[in-house]
């Protein structure tokens, strides 16, 4: 018997049974621009067991065929949305990914949870919570000036739908750049000295809206519509 022909996407697979105790972080490497919670990575190291197992025991047509179909969803997610430019506070222009998406364990056999956040600058939040900070003082008037402004940023940064510290998914759903105004970096392409100047742009994620990515054609009901027209083993997004 000929051993099983492993092609990129098995092997892709295969390597990330190797990463048990640090999937997450190693998932999200291999589909760049996605993030998976613990217990989507659980999920995910399950499935990747499940391909390479009907890899390894001659089924490769149907190995190929969900490892494909698998990956192809996954890099079409982690590209989802493209980038979003902004203004700095001082002339200039930095770029972030316009959403985050994160991928979950729903349950089911071979399904994730999916769930779009999307960028929104600090500055943004900042300016919300001073419209917000009267309103708030007046409801509590013995508060410190202090504790109110806390209070005003939490409840805005609730409203949208930005997680707070105890989420497994905080400090992926913050991020920031470095950056230079124009007139520095103009002065620097004509070789001027201008010193560092280097300042900070920060944005937080928050929660749009959710989904799933669910495994059909294996024998069990997802209770989903699906559109395409393969009748095959497949997965599919759904929101």
């Amino acid at each position: 018997m000929n051993a099983p022909q492993e092609t990129p996407v098995i092997n892709k697979f295969s390597d990330l049974t190797y990463r048990h105790g640090h999937s997450s972080g190693y998932a999200s490497s291999l589909w760049p621009g996605l993030y998976f919670t613990e217990s989507g990575a659980r999920r995910l190291m399950n499935i990747a067991g499940y391909i390479v197992g009907l890899h390894q025991s001659g089924k490769e047509e149907l190995a190929n065929k969900l490892a494909e179909s698998l990956d192809a969803n996954l890099t079409r997610l982690g590209r989802y949305g493209g980038t979003r430019e902004f203004e700095t506070p001082r002339p200039g222009k930095v770029s972030f990914p316009e959403w985050r998406v994160f991928l979950g364990d729903d349950g089911t056999f071979g399904g994730f949870t999916v769930s779009w956040h999307r960028v929104i600058a600090l500055d943004v939040i900042r300016k919300q919570a001073e419209e917000y900070l009267p309103r708030l003082a007046e409801q509590y008037p013995d508060w410190s000036d202090v504790d109110q402004w806390r209070q005003a940023l939490a409840d805005t940064r609730k409203r949208n739908g930005i997680p707070d510290k105890t989420s497994e998914i905080y400090k992926a759903c913050q991020d920031h750049r470095s950056y230079i105004s124009d007139w520095v970096a103009k002065a620097r392409e004509r070789g001027e000295e201008t010193g560092m100047f280097y300042d900070t742009f920060s944005v937080e994620y928050g929660f749009s809206f959710n989904g799933g990515l669910l495994l059909h054609g294996m024998g069990h009901e997802t209770f989903a519509v699906d559109l395409s027209n393969d009748t095959g083993p497949r997965w599919s997004v759904h929101t």
